[in-house]
């Protein structure tokens, strides 16, 4: 999905990726800013685990990681080529030997303006995946003033209440959902070795949290 009457065009790229096929899924993006592109899109926005999947093992999940540089790099390439700015989803990034689910912002030279590695991990990242540390800083994006967070982060009203003393204009949330229960998502995505409790298990809970989370916040 696109938006052409914004005066900065917009993809929203909701596409079907591959489980442990980056190469497909690469090939798959580049040809969506090709297209867009030329229609005169300058921001394209993937979801959160697009490049590599929904990866099960910590075993794929590490190799995944090691590759984030490489990718990285391939991300800065089509930046620079199409002449576009990229968040594309999230990926594996592995660091001083842990695991990190990470999003970055690539403007239209190739450089990266921001990297967020995510705070509040879903059920099935809690055994492989390490919690980022800090906030998302606010930089400027082709948009304006942004934040960056990922998916579940939308629980933790404190990542919400920093950019805006931060005075962001613009909080992107790369995300992977589905609508159903959390039960159903236990089912289709495996079991993890230990039990949390979700304190949202409808799709309409959810949507009023996102409604929530884009009201003014007041700060003391």
């Amino acid at each position: 999905m696109y938006y052409p009457s914004m005066k900065t065009r917009i993809a929203l790229c909701q596409l079907n990726p591959l489980s442990r096929n980056p190469k497909n899924n690469l090939t798959i993006i580049e040809q969506v800013i090709d297209k867009y592109s030329k229609k005169g899109v300058k921001l394209f926005i993937f979801p959160e685990d697009f490049l590599f999947g929904i990866l099960r093992k910590k075993s794929d999940s590490l190799i995944a990681g090691k590759e984030f540089h490489y990718y990285l790099d391939k991300f800065s390439k089509f930046s620079k080529e199409y002449k576009v700015d990229i968040i594309p989803g999230s990926f594996p990034m592995l660091k001083n030997n842990k695991l990190y689910n990470t999003t970055v912002y690539i403007d239209k030279n190739g450089e990266v303006l921001n990297q967020y590695s995510k705070t509040n991990l879903w059920l099935s990242e809690r055994d492989c995946f390490t919690t980022g540390k800090g906030n998302s800083e606010c930089f400027k994006s082709v948009l304006g003033k942004t934040v960056q967070i990922i998916c579940w982060d939308l629980m933790d009203h404190k990542l919400f209440e920093d950019a805006v003393r931060q005075k962001a204009e613009w909080i992107i949330v790369t995300s992977f959902w589905t609508v159903n229960r959390s039960s159903d998502l236990v089912k289709k995505r495996g079991e993890t070795k230990n039990s949390y409790f979700i304190p949202i298990n409808r799709s309409e809970r959810l949507s009023s949290l996102m409604e929530t989370r884009s009201q003014n916040i007041t700060l003391e």
